[in-house]
């Protein structure tokens, strides 16, 4: 019997010198998508199941909604710093003449971007499509490069694991609603 990959992702985020707390129960996870308005991928619910990477870079989830609700707005605050920088994507219309209209469009424009889910630090996996195997991103404002094909190739990458072969390293994805845009073709050695 073949053992589960994120098993070896939290035996190698132990290695790596870090905590690995208990496992969320279903219940409490539904708790904190509820109340987030998103849905964790299917394979990041499974290792948040296996047990909880703690403390450092990691996001508390043992701390609940409000712990990781600024984690969740972080991606969306760094664009709205770009935005107040120059940025402006086509899909949102000509720009405001003002810096305050075109921050308050942007907002509103941002409010229907499917959300990401904080990893570690500013890695982050896409939420939508609700599906395993959705590329890690490394989101620093509109600067998004793909980490990691999927969870076990980004904390390979991260903390050192032999990566599997089957990886397909960090190709762009296929299709990656709205942050699939800013994706570059930089990314990790």
């Amino acid at each position: 019997m073949a053992v589960n990959p994120l098993v070896h992702v939290l035996e190698a985020v132990r290695a790596a010198g870090h905590e690995v707390g208990p496992g969320l129960s279903a219940n409490e996870r539904h708790r904190i998508e509820s109340a987030l308005g998103l849905t964790v991928p299917p394979d990041f619910a499974e290792l948040l199941e296996l047990g909880v990477p703690s403390g450092g870079r990691f996001p508390d989830w043992h701390g609940g909604p409000d712990a990781i609700r600024p984690l969740v707005a972080r991606p969306v605050e760094g664009l709205l710093f770009d935005v107040g920088h120059g940025l402006w994507l086509e899909a949102w219309g000509a720009r405001p003449a003002s810096e305050h209209d075109a921050l308050s469009s942007a907002k509103e424009a941002l409010a229907a971007a499917p959300p990401l889910v904080p990893v570690w630090a500013h890695r982050y996996l896409p939420t939508e499509p609700s599906k395993r195997g959705n590329p890690v991103l490394s989101v620093m404002q509109s600067d998004i490069v793909v980490y990691g094909a999927d969870l076990a190739d980004y904390f390979a990458r991260e903390f050192g694991l032999a990566r599997r072969s089957e990886a397909s390293g960090t190709t762009r994805p296929a299709s990656l609603p709205f942050w699939g845009q800013f994706l570059t073709d930089e990314g990790p050695p």
